[in-house]
């Protein structure tokens, strides 16, 4: 008994003796200084570099970079064994499923790094899409050719889903590795977001 007296009394003394210590201090830049940092998640193979109010996302396995705003939150998400990096950017505090409802000022943002296909090309993952939105009764109501951030062609397209709500598309190529975006929501900030994908 009297040995368990001496454990529990040893146990508070060191328990009070490590709370004892300095708090540590945190602040907020000043509001005229830009923040420039690099921060890295749990995965190490994503680097986030914070300059302007503008945070520049990129996979190190892939390469590939995204522009988004500071404020806007990034998570991994799993995509399967065909479409492993899937990336997704909301303006909200909530990683949503595909198939979540969201209000009207919100945006979802999946970027997307396919596995590479043999003979695969931007064409055939477009016709691909084509394929797929008639199958499911999703409408195409605008398309485009577009030049992103890094000099590369994409095609910009907008569906009527099936889901009842539309959805942005920008399929890329950065270097010899497919990219395409899938967003919805609020669309429009996601041009000035997509097109940075370099």
């Amino acid at each position: 008994m009297r040995t368990k007296w001496i454990f529990y009394l040893l146990a508070v003394v060191l328990g009070l003796s490590a709370c004892s210590g300095e708090v540590a201090k945190t602040s907020l830049p000043a509001e005229n200084v830009t923040p420039v940092a690099t921060v890295r998640r749990a995965d190490p193979m994503i680097t986030k570099v914070v300059s302007n109010g503008i945070v520049t996302f990129t996979d190190s396995v892939s390469g590939i970079s995204l522009d988004y705003p500071e404020g806007w939150i990034m998570d991994q998400v799993r995509g399967g064994t065909r479409s492993p990096s899937v990336f997704v950017f909301t303006n909200y505090r909530v990683i949503p499923s595909l198939m979540d409802k969201i209000g009207p000022d919100e945006t979802v943002i999946y970027l997307t790094i396919p596995q590479p296909v043999e003979n695969g090309s931007l064409p055939l993952m477009i016709d691909s899409y084509r394929q797929l939105w008639e199958k499911e009764g999703s409408v195409i109501t605008s398309e485009k050719d577009v030049t992103l951030k890094g000099g590369q062609p994409g095609k910009e397209i907008i569906i009527d889903s099936y889901l009842g709500q539309p959805y942005y598309y920008l399929f890329t190529q950065v270097g010899e590795t497919l990219v395409f975006i899938e967003a919805y929501g609020a669309l429009d900030p996601i041009p000035a977001i997509a097109l940075t994908i370099r």
